[in-house]
């Protein structure tokens, strides 16, 4: 059992539904492999996967307790309006998935069906030629996942600041009327991007002294077509 694979074939047992989904979606918020959970617990790996898989009919509750909080859960027993402070996690998104061998596929890592080459990261022939499947040099597999966890988190960062963000326009006494400021925030108020943006206008550029002439353009107080200016004299014109 590597961290690349959770390969234990999956049975159909009612008695193990609820538990090995919530033990995958626990491992998965952890970002523990089964390798790793089962070093933390103490519970061997192989009793690990039986539990994941519902093949391990009727597990003990001191193993199912050391599996939990190992991976940072809580175990309650109780009627459960009387349970406080306990929420389910996050079912893993691809646990519908598998793979050529009827396999689920890791649950802590994030894994992505494959459609076409580009899918595929080990497609490397697809940003050069434009192969027909029959002339593909490699199978394409149904699914593909990233083992670099950096690169990983970066993908989720970005997918939740993508889904969190809200666009706002910054408004003030401080702006302009012409300058516009756009910010992204998350919803605790952590700034994530900035847009400023204004119009081109004489009185950003050159100030107050600026105003319209004989002439019909913009120009300032020293303009010679100004009566009682005389000429250019220390403004500052265009």
């Amino acid at each position: 059992m590597t961290e690349a694979s959770d390969h234990i074939d999956e049975a159909d047992g009612a008695d193990g539904a609820d538990l090995g989904p919530a033990l995958r979606a626990l491992r998965r918020r952890a970002d523990l492999s089964q390798q790793q959970l089962a070093e933390k617990s103490g519970v061997p790996q192989p009793t690990l996967a039986r539990i994941e898989s519902g093949r391990a009919v009727d597990p003990r509750f001191r193993t199912v307790e050391r599996l939990v909080r190992a991976a940072g859960g809580k175990v309650a027993i109780g009627v459960p309006p009387l349970i406080s402070g306990v929420s389910e996690p996050t079912p893993v998104p691809h646990d519908d998935m598998r793979d050529e061998a009827g396999r689920r596929y890791p649950a802590h890592l994030d894994v992505w069906p494959v459609h076409e080459p580009r899918d595929w990261p080990g497609a490397w022939w697809a940003e050069w030629y434009r192969l027909p499947p029959e002339r593909y040099p490699l199978p394409l597999p149904p699914a593909a996942y990233e083992l670099n966890r950096r690169y990983r988190d970066n993908r989720r960062w970005g997918a939740e600041v993508r889904r969190t963000t809200q666009v706002r326009r910054v408004t003030g006494s401080d702006l302009p009327a012409t300058c516009w400021r756009y910010v992204a925030e998350l919803p605790d108020g952590q700034l994530v991007g900035e847009l400023r943006a204004h119009e081109r206008s004489p009185f950003l550029e050159y100030g107050s002294g600026i105003r319209t002439c004989r002439s019909g353009r913009w120009c300032s107080t020293a303009c010679s077509s100004t009566p009682g200016t005389g000429g250019w004299g220390s403004g500052v014109g265009w």
